[in-house]
This record gives C-alpha cells, sequence and structure tokens, in this order.
C-alpha cells in the first residue's frame, strides 16, 4: 500500500501558455517540473520523474545541447533540486529504491544521477528510442545523454516485461495498466504521442482517494477538463500526433465521468500548488 505521498515542485520553465492550449494568451507563463515522492509500505521510498537537476546546467553550457534552455528557459534553485528538498525531509539518497520515470525528456531525468543506488523502471520502446542518440539527434528527441548515470541500463526494469492487468478502475476509457510491482499499488499507464513510450502513474493512497499522474500527456487542466488540445506548433516536438490527441479525449472523458479521479499533468501550475496545498494541509 501507499501509505505516503507528496507532490515536489523541481524548478520550473516558462514558454506562451498558447503552447499548452490552442485558445490560450501569447503570454508567457511557467510550466513547473513536479516530482511524485512516494513511500511504499513495503518497499520504501520511490519517485515518480526527477524534474530539473544542478545536472541539466553542467550538460547544457554548450551547443547544441544549450539549445534547449535558449528555447525553454529554466529557472532552478539550489534548494529546489529533489536531493536538496529530500535532504530537508531527512530522506538520503540512498533511501530511494526506485525511480519511475515517464519518459526521457531533460525536465524529467535531470535528477536521475543524484540517486547512484536507485533502479529505474521505464519503457523499453522508449529506451530504445534514445539510448544511442547524441548531439542534435538527441535534442530533436528532448534527450541529453549526460543526464543519464553510466550504469542505467544496468539498474533498469522496464515496464513491458511486468505483468498487465486491467486498468484498476472499471468503466474507464483507459483498458490496461501495468502492475509494477505485483501488488496492485502502483499501475504504468501507457499514454503514447509526446514520445513513443511515454507513460502515467496511477495510484491509490491509504485514504483510497486516486490519482493519475499524466506526465506530458497534457500541459494543463483545462485540457482534460474541457477536451482542449495544445497548439498546432506544439505538433513539432510529438512523436505521435493521433495517439496524443487520443489520450486528450481519454482523459477528458475519463475526467467527467469519473471526478473522484485527480488528474495531475506534470507541468500544469494551478494543479501542482493545488495538489501541494491539499497534501501539507
Amino acid at each position: 500500500m501507499v501509505s505516503e505521498m507528496k507532490i515536489l515542485k523541481i524548478g520550473y520553465c516558462t514558454q506562451l501558455e498558447k503552447m499548452a492550449v490552442k485558445n490560450g494568451r501569447l503570454k508567457t507563463m511557467e510550466f513547473p517540473a513536479t516530482v511524485v515522492l512516494i513511500k511504499h509500505e513495503k518497499i520504501g521510498y520511490i519517485l515518480f520523474d526527477t524534474g530539473y537537476g544542478e545536472a541539466f546546467f553542467e550538460a547544457t553550457q554548450k551547443f547544441p545541447y544549450n539549445l534547449y534552455k535558449k528555447v525553454t528557459p529554466v529557472y532552478l534553485k539550489g534548494e529546489e533540486t529533489v536531493i536538496e528538498q529530500l535532504k530537508k525531509m531527512n530522506i538520503s539518497a540512498k533511501d530511494i529504491k526506485y525511480i519511475i520515470l515517464s519518459h526521457f525528456h531533460a525536465d524529467h531525468i535531470a535528477g536521475c544521477r543524484d540517486f547512484p543506488n536507485a533502479k529505474f523502471l521505464c519503457s523499453k520502446v522508449e529506451y530504445e528510442t534514445i539510448k544511442t542518440k547524441k548531439g542534435l539527434s538527441a535534442l530533436k528527441e528532448g534527450f541529453i545523454p549526460a543526464l543519464l548515470p553510466q550504469d542505467f541500463s544496468d539498474r533498469t526494469i522496464f515496464f513491458e516485461d511486468q505483468k498487465i492487468k486491467k486498468f484498476p478502475i472499471v468503466n474507464t476509457a483507459f483498458k490496461k495498466g501495468i502492475d509494477l510491482f505485483g501488488d496492485e499499488t502502483l499501475y504504468a499507464i501507457k499514454l503514447v504521442g509526446h514520445t513513443k513510450g511515454h507513460y502515467g502513474l496511477f495510484l491509490q493512497d491509504k485514504q483510497r482517494k486516486n490519482y493519475f499522474f499524466v506526465g506530458d500527456a497534457c500541459w494543463s487542466k483545462k485540457a482534460f477538463e474541457e477536451g482542449i488540445l495544445p497548439h498546432s506548433f506544439a505538433g513539432f516536438i510529438m512523436k505521435d500526433q493521433r495517439s496524443y490527441k487520443e489520450n486528450i479525449k481519454k482523459l477528458y472523458t475519463l475526467y467527467r465521468e469519473n471526478k473522484h479521479i485527480k488528474i495531475i499533468p506534470s507541468h500544469c501550475k494551478k494543479t501542482i500548488e493545488s495538489l501541494m496545498e491539499e497534501k501539507n494541509e
């Protein structure tokens, strides 16, 4: 069982609101990078994504990787990194047993090197897509190779090798989930489109509240509440626009028919701040 769950904001980037929802404003806004800290009764501490980290700024000093932070400027204070926030909670790097990765874009993996003992859970399809890419080829995938530890492949368990079960909530647009630890506590949910192997995470806490962390399957609550797609320009960073649009429709249906499920996009400032306030009450 998930005994505790906490949302951490790990810096942010800036971009036009219109990129997230096509009827948005031509106004620059903050898109936070978020991490989910999970305490499992038997396993211990688990992270969903790692957000930005000091390694990001080291890896983006030179061309071509410096283009990443020029297109999406990144802001991160030293005390905001996931490793520093964990220290304040008396949680050390070695206490993190697993890191679940939604996908391999830099804003989701830049803290991975701070956890030398953790095992990684991710999509094999996703990893195979990016593992040999370098330079501009990697950058086109939103991937910066230096952000992954050198022994990453030796410490990785692939979603596709785990047990597939029915989605834990019946009568939804989502039919299947991957039972990550074989105990029906944490499910990886396939949400391809943004990348080839993009996954979200579904969990139920000890109060039996349901949370669906959807990563970059959408970028704002407005998208899933109203079924609004991002601006067409955002299509340039989508690997499969058709699948991405289908997932927006599925999330819209899930929201309308299952209001008890909290849907959390990784970069929606309103959703993240609201959830952080709720969990800190």
